[in-house]
């Protein structure tokens, strides 16, 4: 693919890839050392509660950071600061010191960490290949970070069946040395500059209003709230599923795991397929991931569940990915920052709600009831926004050409807008 000769590019996959495995080896170790340590889901929640509290308090503000200095070296920032508290719990798990509330306090700084490493990762791609080239990179980016996801995933369960947990941290403590490594070589001189935005008070504010006026980036974060919420949490979810139904141990938990990264990085390349985002398509892909939810829910072995949760992967990095392509692709590129700020708060920053509600309904209701509200969740919001906008092209089939008429069945509202006014005589506008 054309970005893959951009050599900044190719720096930034390394990077963001060699990172990203180290933290889902970690993610897998930091969640059956919480069990080993508690034997309790609520406990689980709560450290990924802490860890994406930051994002949904501040996460708008990580976007304004992100459009008014240099990504590059945002990215720098931050990843260092990974690696150092990645170091801190391995050293506090070698010498026996770790306790629970010392992983809710690193969980929390992390946090604040990616909630200006995730919108600078964003909208930095830009910069790297340019305009042209964005939507394929997008596609890209993802598809690694899944792969990355798979990689890291299974690695942490055999790690962690193996060695222990601190070796686990250790690891991810060095990965972020590559990941330095390949941003420290990135040639700013090679890059497409983006003129950085002063510092106005009104930033954030001027950021959501902007997201509140334009129709496909309003109905996409709207959609990702609610699934982010209530269904993406698979950390707790596989994790509930894995222990409380098949009994596994982390090695299971991580296989499971790795088979939902691996369709999702299938997921992540069959949204890079498509060059104009839809967001009538967004939609139908929610309720594809509600049915196959409702399905890996209905597993009744710890094998069809890895088959399963392949289809759920696919699924749900598409829609991640495919929303990600339509806020880009959306939003002016002086915007992108903070409107890629927001979806990352809708996408992770939710996490801090949902994590400990699925925890809790996990404890409540069995292992297999947060995949239960998750497909439900899933199936209603979607549907219920398909079925507005086939309404809305019902009322205005009559009014409209035929070619604005297949615009609104793609939910292209924004574009519907503008072509009929153009098309209208002068007098009439």
């Amino acid at each position: 693919m054309e970005p893959l000769r951009v050599r900044n590019f190719r720096l930034l996959l390394i990077s963001q890839g060699i990172s990203v495995a180290g933290s889902l080896l970690q993610d897998v170790a930091v969640v059956w050392l919480v069990l080993h340590l508690t034997h309790d889901y609520t406990a689980l929640g709560l450290v990924v509660a802490f860890q994406f509290a930051p994002m949904l308090a501040f996460g708008a503000w990580g976007g304004v950071l992100s459009d008014r200095f240099d990504r590059r070296r945002l990215l720098f920032v931050t990843d260092a600061v990974g690696g150092v508290l990645a170091l801190i719990l391995a050293i506090l798990v070698f010498t026996n010191a770790v306790e629970v509330w010392e992983i809710y306090l690193l969980a929390l700084l992390l946090g604040f960490a990616t909630l200006v490493n995730q919108p600078a990762g964003q909208s930095i791609l830009g910069e790297l290949v340019g305009e042209d080239l964005l939507p394929k990179a997008i596609g890209l980016t993802l598809s690694s970070y899944i792969v990355a996801k798979g990689v890291g995933s299974i690695a942490g369960g055999i790690l962690v069946a193996t060695v222990g947990f601190g070796p686990c941290f250790l690891v991810n403590a060095a990965t972020f040395l590559v990941s330095l490594a390949c941003l420290a070589a990135i040639r700013p001189a090679e890059m497409h500059p983006v003129a950085q935005v002063p510092h106005q008070r009104t930033q954030v504010r001027s950021g959501l209003r902007y997201v509140w006026a334009t129709h496909n980036v309003k109905i996409t974060l709207l959609l990702l709230s609610i699934m982010g919420i209530l269904c993406f949490n698979f950390t707790i979810n596989l994790a509930a599923l894995s222990k409380g139904a098949f009994a596994a141990g982390p090695a299971g938990f991580a296989i499971l795991f790795a088979c939902w990264g691996i369709g999702g990085g299938a997921g992540s390349l069959l949204a890079a397929r498509k060059s104009t985002p839809d967001l009538n398509r967004l939609g139908w892909l929610g309720v594809l991931f509600g049915v196959s939810s409702l399905a890996l829910a209905a597993a009744p072995t710890l094998i069809v569940a890895d088959g399963v949760s392949v289809i759920v992967g696919v699924l749900t990095f598409w829609v991640v990915a495919a929303s990600a392509e339509l806020l880009q692709v959306s939003s002016r590129p002086e915007m992108r920052g903070r409107v890629m700020s927001l979806w990352v708060v809708v996408v992770w920053g939710s996490f801090a709600i949902g994590s400990p509600l699925m925890s809790w309904v996990a404890n409540s209701a069995g292992p297999r009831a947060p995949l239960v509200v998750c497909g439900v969740a899933a199936l209603a919001s979607c549907g219920i926004w398909l079925l507005w906008a086939r309404h809305q092209v019902h009322e205005h089939e009559h009014e409209l050409p035929g070619a604005v008429y297949i615009a609104a069945v793609d939910g292209q509202a924004d574009h519907i807008a503008a072509t009929d006014r153009r098309s209208r005589p002068e007098s009439e506008v």
